[in-house]
């Protein structure tokens, strides 16, 4: 997979296991899949991957509805992010899911925001490790992976593209602006 065609994720962050950011220290922002995108996502199952990615601004509704605790309601973004897709063999799980870390501290939770992911290259496979410790040492340096190649010209303009600035239109497939949305993006 090291020469990937770069494709972007949008959609809706839903509660996962809660354990990227108690168990871990990588709080994650778990993305509600549709069949439709899990069998797009196929290709990349069981895989850590990396990229560029957004919070779009909270829908009105939302905005007024805000906790305490939630993130800001405007657009947030770009930052990068690594991120996991699959069934993650090491806790198990039977369902697919998109689990994202962004490389950014927010001021609190974003749960029902819509995020977009422009994925760009494989780091690894997932796998099952003997210690959470093992685990936590491996997602370190998928970060430090991402934070070197981020840096690289090759990727730098990615950065920039659409897809990944919150105040631009949202992609979609044709005419359709269903959520999750997703495709490629072409280099």
């Amino acid at each position: 997979m090291a020469d990937m065609e770069p494709w972007f994720l949008r959609g809706t962050v839903i509660h996962g296991f809660g354990r990227g950011g108690t168990q871990l220290g990588y709080p994650t922002a778990n993305m509600e899949l549709s069949e439709a995108a899990i069998a797009f996502l196929k290709p990349y199952d069981n895989r850590v991957l990396w990229g560029w990615g957004c919070v779009e601004a909270a829908a009105e509704s939302d905005a007024a509805a805000a906790r305490a605790g939630d993130a800001s309601p405007e657009p947030l973004g770009p930052f990068p992010f690594v991120m996991s897709i699959g069934n993650n063999p090491q806790f198990k799980n039977v369902d697919i899911s998109a689990e994202v870390y962004f490389l950014h501290t927010f001021d609190g939770d974003f749960y029902g925001r819509v995020v977009r992911i422009l994925t760009l290259e494989s780091i690894r496979e997932q796998s099952a490790f003997t210690t959470l410790e093992e685990l936590i040492k491996t997602i370190d340096g998928d970060v430090a992976f991402a934070k070197e190649h981020l840096l690289r010209s090759e990727w730098a303009h990615y950065q920039q593209h659409a897809i990944v600035d919150p105040s631009a239109p949202p992609p979609q497939r044709g005419s359709d602006a269903s959520l999750p949305s997703f495709g490629f993006v072409g280099k």
